[in-house]
């Protein structure tokens, strides 16, 4: 049995596709640029990278240029927190219940993103669940995200001295996340509702595939 849960969050606890296609094309729009296709748009958010590596799939006249992406990133977060991100997505059927349960296990939860901290956070507060989650561990400053195990050994383990990372569970929707789990250690639970290519992240051989929420608490049985 795991003893602790590390979550992504985008296509995995929350439904944020539509927010993140809004946040984008509102971005692209108030910078007076061609805006990229839908299509584009989501191929991007199904692969599982940073908001770096998207506005630079969209827009590659960014590469080779980090302070004109930066300014992208910038803009881009300050929209997204302005309230269109957060109103945009919506949590998954049963994720509250199923955080609840959790607790009531006291199972540690903590949620492991490459989104933006504050929309992590501002997105849990705003649906009233983030008081049953540990810790977010986001794209912050120069820190590696996933799948760079850093962010696990050195942000997370050291909190749970208890645990070994074979005791933590990492559930996510896209290869970065089986990747991260098997970099790091730990069990990789495959949210198949999610945004991710079902081949790529299949290929890891995850220990649990997760057609819906409830089915995510057998592993803490």
């Amino acid at each position: 049995m795991y003893k602790a849960l590390i979550s992504d969050f985008d296509g995995t606890l929350f439904d944020s596709q539509r927010a993140i296609s809004a946040v984008l094309l509102e971005t692209f729009k108030e910078r007076d640029v061609a805006p990229p296709t839908i299509g584009a748009i989501e191929a991007s958010i199904s692969m599982g990278i940073t908001l770096e590596e998207t506005l630079e799939a969209l827009r590659p006249e960014l590469k080779g240029h980090p302070e004109q992406r930066d300014a992208w990133v910038v803009h881009y977060r300050k929209i997204y927190n302005a309230g269109l991100g957060i109103t945009a997505s919506s949590p998954f059927p049963g994720l509250a219940a199923m955080l609840e349960d959790l607790r009531a296990k006291e199972i540690p939860v903590i949620v492991v993103s490459n989104k933006g901290e504050a929309a992590v956070w501002n997105t849990l507060k705003h649906y009233a669940v983030d008081h049953m989650v540990c810790q977010v561990v986001a794209a912050f400053s120069e820190l590696p995200t996933k799948p760079h195990p850093d962010s696990f050994f050195h942000r997370i383990l050291p909190n749970y001295e208890h645990l070994q990372p074979n005791d933590f569970l990492v559930f996510g929707d896209t290869a970065t996340d089986m990747k991260y789990a098997r970099a790091i250690g730990a069990g990789a639970a495959y949210a198949s509702y999610g945004y991710g290519k079902p081949q790529d992240s299949l290929s890891y051989e995850p220990d649990l595939v997760v057609t819906d929420m409830p089915l995510l608490l057998r592993a803490f049985e």
